[in-house]
């Protein structure tokens, strides 16, 4: 017997034909469909255990995101880079990590020189495995600007004035004089904010 149709009596049935009221077929019938029928997904708790498990250790791993390098920036590239940079993306592309740092224009050429330190300190602090740094010149947000801002200075006392001026009396050369004089105030500025 083959399962090619039959010119004369159509195709050759798969299944025996349930006869009417057989109640053994019948009960067949229903084991069949009620394993074909769809039933409702509803996840046990030992696969979302399973996906927990899986996924934990690569979230640890990776030591969280760029908001977490971000929050420890100062003590990973020093107060001088930090004033300067702040790391804002954190890319991964076929398994290797790169975070991206926009700087201000200038600092670019230190941020690229100090790359590997950068790289080992933030493995260090944060476990992350970042390994490659990319460099971004732009503006940085304000808070950061801010930040880096130096504070002003406390007015000298007219006294202090009236010394350092007495003090650069004798130089004949008026651009002389005048830079002696403003560096004379930067160093007592410098000495009363320490």
């Amino acid at each position: 017997m083959t399962d090619f149709p039959n010119i004369a009596t159509g195709p050759v049935p798969r299944y025996r034909k349930r006869a009417e009221g057989d109640p053994v077929a019948e009960a067949g019938a229903r084991a069949r469909l009620a394993a074909k029928r769809g039933k409702p997904m509803r996840p046990s708790t030992r696969q979302i255990g399973g996906l927990v498990k899986s996924i934990a250790p690569k979230a640890y791993r990776t030591g969280g995101g760029v908001e977490a390098i971000a929050a420890r920036w100062r003590e990973i590239a020093g107060d001088q880079l930090a004033k300067v940079s702040l790391p804002t993306k954190l890319s991964s592309h076929q398994g290797v990590e790169a975070l991206t740092v926009t700087c201000l224009p200038a600092a670019a050429p230190i941020l690229s020189h100090e790359t590997s330190r950068l790289i080992s300190a933030i493995k260090r602090v944060t476990g992350n495995r970042v390994s490659r740094i990319r460099i971004a010149q732009g503006r940085l947000p304000e808070a950061v600007t801010a930040r880096g801002k130096r504070p002003r200075p406390k007015p000298v006392p007219p006294s202090v004035r009236a010394e350092l001026e007495a003090r650069v009396a004798d130089v004949s050369d008026d651009k002389l004089r005048g830079a002696l004089l403003r560096l004379g105030l930067a160093v007592h500025a410098r000495n009363q904010s320490r």
